[in-house]
């Protein structure tokens, strides 16, 4: 909410690379980061044949797909650290993009933090030192949310 955006003294609009996935970007990526000096161009030219390796060949679905899932893996940890550093932050999510709907307000926002086409924003979150110290919120029982071999054995 912009209330919520405007009181927080520190929001991360966290951005998706919809062409991250792209083969040959990832090739190059992959061979500039130089984790493995045995591994060759020839060698990755077909790794990366491979779909699982290469959700671009799929579909965008499955690359965007991908994309939010790795964004919502660095989400969860920058929330965990910020709790552990003693903030507190709060998730805005339900943020328009391209597989919602792009919506004049999501350009506009594009445009002011100067965010490139290739950028979706898939999620806001807001982080600061909590003016509040809520009851912790009651949970499901353990065994209510888990499995243990086979789904449904307790």
């Amino acid at each position: 909410s912009k209330k919520l955006i405007d009181r927080a003294p520190l929001v991360i609009a966290l951005l998706g690379d919809m062409d991250g996935l792209q083969v040959n970007k990832t090739k190059q990526k992959i061979l500039e980061l130089k984790l493995n000096p045995d591994i060759t161009d020839e060698f990755l030219t077909e790794y990366l044949k491979n779909k699982l390796a290469s959700p671009a060949l799929l579909s965008d679905e499955i690359v965007y797909a991908r994309v939010l899932e790795q964004v919502t893996y660095a989400c969860s940890f920058m929330i965990l650290e910020a709790d552990n550093q003693g903030l507190g932050s709060c998730i805005l999510g339900g943020i328009e993009n391209r597989l919602t709907e792009m919506t004049e307000e999501c350009r506009v926002v594009k445009q002011q933090l100067k965010i490139p086409d290739r950028f979706d924003v898939l999620a806001v979150l807001t982080m600061g030192y909590p003016d509040e110290d809520p009851a912790l919120r009651p949970r499901k029982n353990l065994s209510e949310i888990v499995s243990f071999n086979n789904f449904g054995d307790e």
